[in-house]
């Protein structure tokens, strides 16, 4: 087919997405596909969600059209997966309608996708499973298309909230993949992506903020449907490479969200259980997906859209790169989704992270908890540290490729489990309660396990008689991972509380927050200790209060940082900095503040009306029973 009927066609798919999503804007309320304000949701006013429709029905049409009118050039493996995708999405775009219409329960709906991915396997072309580059058994070909399947059709469906961000995902998707498609030389799988895309195109003109209509249940999850089933058939069978990264590139910031809301209700649902409430199924709707963070934080939809478009945008490249390039392309990959991982701790998982150190805090209190805790962490260790010796033993050796000496490996194994697993006994490690485990307590730990490693090598030393450095390298190098391997786990319950107050209380943006945005007045020992406080509090107290940096009366400690949170200035620019930042309150973390300065801060906060808070720690006396209940009246 040539360039100019290519792009004929393509036009007169765009010119009909155009017509189709505009009649949609009519029809939609007729038909009953509204889409309702309510808690969730961020539009004021009901919209009508029949867009995807639109976009179904422009494809549907176009494909057909091409199959009928271009028999030969869209006879092969491409449309065979089209014609599977055409056929089975008729199902899936029927219960996406009946959601909209009328609801459908979350179970109901998970059962119907489930069909569809089963109609869709048993038409899709080929006999056998392609699991990057390796043929499987097709009972495992079916389990990974489900599951694949599934996953996007509710990844996309659940990124749906804000005008024009689903669908511009799926554009950059298809944009990627087409690309892709294009410089592997196979323009005509190419050609269907950018089908799909043009469909889109009506759609996206008329759901730019604000939005005149929403693409609905039936439109997100048929496109999620099409970018699991088409363009995987399409891209993923041709490389290796391709296999492994398609889901990042194709659904990066859907399939990140889904695992944010995966992790943060199964830690809601224990909580909630411990606590003799109902449990939080999977599937229950919340306002914490990745777009509602933002907002809250006070960007508005289009700054939020922007944002994880362009992410998108950077996870298709880097998905891509090692394919391109090859060597120089896995390095950008690597280097990138580590920065990536970085900044999603930090900006994104606030929620998940404070609710699993509490998760991780009950567990310890309670006493069943408790018992568990203890026997996952002895199993752990019993596990870990031979893992340490093998792996120290790999290492020294440069994977055995150079002799260790007879029976070496064996014994030192046996020695260094034996002597770590008394030392930890030794420390007491089962005894501690490592949720409030200070530094001391770690070093302990890890230098007993280090010296534990050095004595191993010395016994072994004297039973071969081979003294050598290597051997105490080696003792050295299985105490240090053993150290790893046994205080990680019990590092994580604190550490996950510290990376929630750094990313709950350092948010960025130039909107204000729903969190009262609050400067602390002493950067000294009561300071610190309102830190160590937010990370104990519960999280609706913690969602309450925005840190943005201290004020301390000793000029050179302006710009450091105390606990990651900087000194922003002296008492004396308290004003300056107040203002500055747009504090909405001052929180008082001075022992013995002088009334003199307590005065000014109390001018200050009424000219610019700011709260005074006062953070204090003390130990009183207490009065009698009877002295702090008042008596009972006497007849």
């Amino acid at each position: 087919m040539s360039p100019l009927i290519s792009i004929s066609i393509l036009l007169a798919a765009l010119v009909i997405s155009f017509g189709l999503t505009r009649a949609m804007i009519t029809l939609g309320p007729k038909l009953g596909l509204m889409d309702q304000p309510d808690g969730r949701r961020v539009h004021l006013s009901p919209i009508p969600r029949a867009g995807g429709i639109a976009i179904w029905l422009t494809f549907a049409i176009m494909a057909t059209v091409l199959k009928l009118a271009f028999a030969e050039q869209f006879g092969g493996a491409p449309w065979s997966s089209i014609d599977a995708f055409l056929i089975s999405s008729v199902l899936l775009v029927g219960i996406g309608l009946v959601d909209d219409r009328r609801g459908m329960p979350a179970r109901v709906k998970l059962g119907g996708q489930i069909l569809v991915a089963l109609v869709f396997w048993t038409l899709k072309p080929g006999d056998g499973g392609n699991l990057m580059g390796v043929i499987v058994p097709w009972p495992v070909d079916l389990a990974i298309w489900v599951m694949w399947i599934v996953l996007l059709i509710n990844g996309f469906n659940l990124i749906d909230g804000l005008d024009g961000l689903c669908g511009g995902l799926v554009a950059i998707s298809l944009a990627g993949i087409a690309a892709l498609q294009w410089a592997l030389g196979l323009g005509e799988s190419a050609f269907f992506l950018a089908l799909m895309g043009v469909s889109l195109g009506g759609f996206l003109f008329y759901n730019r903020h604000p939005a005149r209509i929403f693409l609905g249940d039936a439109g997100s999850m048929m496109l999620g449907f099409f970018l699991a089933t088409a363009a995987t058939e399409l891209v993923g069978r041709k490389t290796i490479g391709a296999s492994i990264l398609l889901p990042l590139a194709v659904a990066g910031v859907p399939l990140l969200d889904v695992g944010l809301a995966i992790w943060r209700r199964s830690v809601r649902n224990l909580l909630s259980r411990w606590e003799g409430g109902e449990g939080i199924g999977v599937f229950s709707p919340d306002k914490d997906h990745i777009h509602h963070r933002f907002l809250a934080r006070g960007w508005n939809q289009r700054q939020v859209t922007r944002l994880m478009h362009g992410l998108a945008l950077v996870l298709s490249l880097l998905a891509f790169s090692p394919i391109l390039l090859g060597g120089p392309g896995l390095a950008v990959l690597i280097l990138g989704i580590f920065i990536i991982s970085l900044f999603g701790l930090r900006h994104l998982a606030s929620v998940e992270l404070l609710q699993s150190g509490n998760l991780m805090h009950q567990a310890v209190k309670r006493s069943a908890g408790r018992k568990t805790v203890r026997a996952i962490y002895v199993l752990s260790d019993l596990v870990v540290i031979p893992l340490a010796a093998v792996a120290a033993l790999l290492l020294e050796s440069n994977r055995f490729t150079r002799p260790l000496g007879e029976d070496m490996v064996w014994r030192f194994a046996v020695v260094f489990s034996i002597l770590a697993v008394v030392v930890l006994h030794v420390v007491r490690i089962y005894r501690r309660v490592w949720s409030r485990a200070r530094l001391r307590e770690f070093l302990l730990v890890g230098s007993g396990l280090v010296v534990a490693g050095l004595i191993a090598a010395a016994l072994l030393q004297v039973a071969t008689g081979d003294l050598a450095w290597s051997t105490g390298r080696l003792g050295a190098i299985a105490g240090v991972m053993a150290v790893v391997g046994v205080l990680g786990p019990r590092v994580l319950p604190e550490l996950s509380r510290e990376l929630a107050v750094d990313t709950g209380h350092r948010h960025f943006g130039d909107g204000r927050n729903a969190a009262r945005r609050m400067v602390i007045f002493g950067a000294g020992d009561l300071g610190n200790l309102y830190i160590d406080y937010l990370t104990t509090i519960p999280p609706e107290h913690f969602n309450q209060v925005q840190v943005v940096g201290f004020v301390d009366d000793n000029p050179r400690l302006r710009g450091r940082l105390v606990r990651g949170f900087e000194i922003l200035g002296t008492s004396a620019e308290l004003r300056e900095v107040c203002k500055a930042v747009r504090a909405e309150g001052i929180i008082l973390a001075i022992a013995r503040l002088q009334p003199a300065a307590r005065r000014e801060v109390e001018v200050i906060a009424r000219e610019l009306r700011l709260d005074v808070l006062e953070w204090n720690c003390s130990v009183q006396k207490a009065a009698p029973q009877e002295a702090r209940e008042p008596q009972e009246a006497v007849a």
